[in-house]
């Protein structure tokens, strides 16, 4: 049986950057194929690495003391089904909202950790990642540091690794914070086709992603979840930092890749019209950006 430290599952953009954070540590990819990674790339500016890591398929017979799930947020559940009985503690790495929810309830919430990761990644080919802007890795568990040995561990073996990260006390908030401000950034410029400083430069662009910030923020206030920081202030300020990088989402789409479009401006129009609350800026962006995949055969 495969035992390791670190079980990074996804080798697309994220699950590389963390695999460069946690290249000195005891790491494992783990993937649902069996195609081999002769290595793995990153590109920082002029700096460059690469390094093999041990792989081998989630189907195979494994434990991982902390499993790094960094697939795209519509493959946790089955991710999730595969690895029980194979991870002690895990951690999810995706873009939007209800993901840690599913980890509490099958591993249980002193085992399950949730972050929000600020690093603009793009992919430069197989297993290649370049790092677009500089940022963190903010993590934390569920209304409070249920187990801070663990908490402690990952933050020492990332900032080894020369990575920023942050430990906080409840997830939560920074989870909302960033999906409000993906719910933002990244449909609007999917469907305008254009880089992430359309959304400050174009007036029209910005006049929308105001209305889809309030949405949001009226959503996570009746749910009793207290914003970290104003998400209107930092939509200017991620806009203009990563004003010549192109969104997650657009990114799917060029690709013709399924967005996670449903676990961010769905949930938030999901959440909004369960509480009778006016969603209909997310509620659009939402259907537009699933016309489109169902325009480009993506399913």
């Amino acid at each position: 049986m495969h035992e390791h430290e670190y079980c990074i599952i996804g080798a697309g953009n994220i699950g590389i950057l963390l695999s460069y954070f946690l290249r000195n540590e005891d790491v494992a990819i783990i993937k649902k194929n069996n195609s081999e990674i002769t290595y793995v790339r990153l590109l920082n500016g002029e700096k460059s690495w690469e390094q093999r890591f041990v792989s081998f398929e989630i189907e195979n017979n494994f434990f991982c003391r902390k499993a790094l799930i960094a697939t795209k947020a519509y493959n946790v559940e089955e991710v999730v089904s595969k690895i029980k009985g194979k991870a002690e503690n895990v951690f999810s790495f995706q873009n939007g909202l209800g993901i840690i929810e599913i980890l509490v309830n099958n591993f249980g919430v002193k085992n399950s950790f949730g972050s929000s990761i600020t690093y603009g990644v793009s992919s430069c080919g197989k297993y290649c990642t370049e790092i677009k802007g500089l940022g963190e890795i903010i993590v934390g568990q569920l209304g409070k540091k249920y187990d801070e040995n663990v908490l402690s561990e990952f933050s020492y073996a990332i900032k080894k690794g020369g990575g920023n990260i942050e430990v906080v006390d409840d997830i939560m908030p920074y989870l909302w914070l960033k999906a409000i401000i993906n719910s933002a950034i990244n449909p609007i410029t999917t469907l305008l086709g254009s880089k992430n400083k359309a959304v400050i430069e174009n007036d029209f662009a910005q006049s929308l992603a105001l209305k889809t910030i309030k949405e949001g923020e009226k959503v996570a206030s009746a749910l009793g979840i207290k914003l970290p920081s104003d998400p209107e202030k930092m939509l200017f300020e991620i806009a203009t930092k990563t004003g010549e990088n192109y969104s997650s989402m657009l990114q799917d789409i060029k690709n013709k890749k399924r967005t996670e479009i449903d676990y961010i401006n769905g949930y938030i129009a999901l959440q909004g019209e369960k509480l009778s609350l006016n969603v209909e800026t997310n509620k659009t962006l939402y259907l537009m950006v699933k016309a489109l995949e169902k325009e480009l055969f993506i399913t």
